[in-house]
């Protein structure tokens, strides 16, 4: 299980795109924020659980 900055468990970066989509429609930024939070010095893929 991925886990976020805080250590909590991530959902599949779909399933947050398809919430931030029918949320707030900010999915541009949203996957922005998941990509800075996931390159901690490892692939984006890695955050694919």
């Amino acid at each position: 299980v991925c886990t976020d900055t805080h250590g909590r468990p991530v959902q599949p970066t779909w399933a947050k795109i398809t919430r931030t989509v029918h949320g707030k429609g900010q999915r541009a930024e949203s996957k922005d924020q998941r990509a800075d939070m996931c390159t901690d010095g490892q692939p984006r893929t890695s955050c694919l659980c």
